[in-house]
C-alpha cells in the first residue's frame, strides 16, 4: 500500500454513501467522514451526508486547502461556505485518509483461459497487477491463487508473465488510448488483455478443460 493509501477510482468512493459509511473527496484525497455526516445533525453534518460518496472540493480553496470563506453582507464577518462540523479542521486529519483518486483510470480485459470468459474492468493506472486481480476477485475469487497472469507482447506475439508487484505499464502493457485518438481511431479501438492461465497444480487436480489461450 502506498504511503498515502491506495489509489482509488471514483467508483470505489461512490458506494460509501450511507449513514455510518460516508466517504468524500477533497482535491483527490479520499476522506472517511462517517462519524461527522448525519442527515439529522447540524447544517455541516447534513451537508457532508448530502455529498456522501462525492467530491466536495468546491467548498475548499485550492491554494490553502482550507474551507472557503465569504464576507457576510450584513455583519462584515468572514463566514465559511461549509458549515463547521466536529472540532477543528477535520479535512486535515490523516486518520480520515482512505487513499487518493487515481491520476487516470484505464480499461483492461481479463481473459480466463479455463472458462473462456472475458471481463472488462476499469482500473487505476497506478494499480499493480496484484491489485488488478483484487478488482477482478468478484468475478473469480481464486484468480490470484490458482492462475498465472500473462500478456501477449504486441510486437512479436510472445506471451510473457507479469510481475504482480508492478503496474501494467511497468509490465509492458501500455495504455495507448492517446495514440488512438491522434490517429483518429476510437479511444477503445483496442483494450489490452491479461490472460489467466491455470497453474499446473490446478490442471493436475482435473479442474481444467480444453480451452485455447484467448487473444
Amino acid at each position: 500500500m502506498e504511503e498515502n493509501g491506495p489509489r482509488l477510482l471514483s467508483t470505489d468512493v461512490t458506494p460509501h454513501n450511507t449513514l455510518g459509511d460516508v466517504w468524500v473527496t477533497v482535491f483527490g484525497r479520499v476522506l472517511d467522514v462517517s462519524d461527522l455526516a448525519d442527515p439529522g445533525g447540524t447544517l455541516g453534518a447534513r451537508t457532508l451526508f448530502a455529498f456522501a460518496g462525492k467530491d466536495i472540493s468546491h467548498y475548499f480553496d485550492p491554494d490553502t486547502r482550507d474551507v472557503v470563506t465569504l464576507v457576510h453582507p450584513s455583519s462584515g464577518e468572514e463566514v465559511p461556505v461549509l458549515a463547521p462540523v466536529g472540532e477543528g479542521a477535520w479535512w486535515r486529519e490523516t486518520r480520515r485518509l482512505r487513499g487518493r483518486l487515481t491520476e487516470r483510470s484505464r480499461p483492461v480485459r481479463i481473459l480466463d483461459t479455463l472458462t473462456g470468459t472475458q471481463t472488462h474492468l476499469q482500473v487505476c493506472s497506478e494499480d499493480t497487477v496484484a491489485r488488478v486481480l483484487q478488482r477482478y476477485a468478484p468475478f473469480n475469487s481464486a484468480a490470484a491463487e490458482r492462475y498465472s497472469c500473462v500478456s501477449e507482447d504486441a510486437d512479436d506475439g510472445v506471451v510473457v508473465g507479469l510481475d504482480p508487484a508492478r503496474t501494467l505499464e511497468e509490465n509492458g502493457v501500455a495504455d495507448e488510448r492517446d495514440l488512438y485518438v491522434v490517429l483518429g481511431l476510437p479511444e477503445d479501438f483496442y483494450v489490452p488483455a491479461l490472460q489467466l492461465i491455470p497453474r499446473p497444480e490446478v490442471i493436475d487436480l482435473g479442474l481444467s478443460r480444453p480451452a485455447g489461450v484467448l487473444g
